[in-house]
């Protein structure tokens, strides 16, 4: 349903992945603000930081997603870029069942907040451009997918 990864490549711009597959889409996130992020592990641009930056990330949006009620909606940052935030958008049916859709926001790009900062990543559903269709889910499931994807990133080559 969800998948996340890191393709980390020697002597070339390293590559995030996200595949939605109950919806056959695939994003992809440059890692370039994750080795940025001055808010995290501040004097180091390593691969060693990306890994954790983006391990960090999803841990927050496990906790995001634990934790919200029935009709709220969430936003999971994903893609920093120079003019847009890409993001996945959650929205909670009820105890069990979620609506998930990816998009993107303006309302901050890349460089005006870090991957560090989600808690103020905080955008609504007029601040967010829908790019896919929606699919329902289990929020159970959900969770452990990006579970899942953590414990795979952390295994992720450090090459510096």
């Amino acid at each position: 349903m969800i998948k996340i990864w890191l393709e980390n490549k020697i002597n070339e711009a390293s590559i995030i992945h996200m595949d939605l597959s109950k919806i056959d889409y695939s994003a992809l996130s440059d890692v370039y603000y994750f080795a940025l992020d001055n808010r995290f592990m501040t004097e180091d641009e390593s691969t060693n930081k990306v890994i954790l930056n983006i391990v960090q990330l999803l841990n927050c949006w496990c906790d995001a997603i634990r934790f919200f009620k029935k009709d709220e909606i969430i936003f999971l940052p994903f893609d920093y870029s120079d003019q847009y935030i890409g993001c996945l958008r959650v929205k909670s049916l009820n105890n069990e069942e979620i609506i998930v859709d990816y998009g993107w926001t303006t309302k901050y790009e890349g460089w005006e907040i870090c991957p560090s900062q989600f808690q103020k990543f905080k955008i609504n559903n007029s601040d967010y451009k829908r790019d896919t269709d929606s699919f329902q889910c289990n929020k159970n499931e959900f969770y452990e997918n990006i579970i899942f994807s953590i414990n795979q990133i952390n295994k992720t080559p450090r090459w510096d």
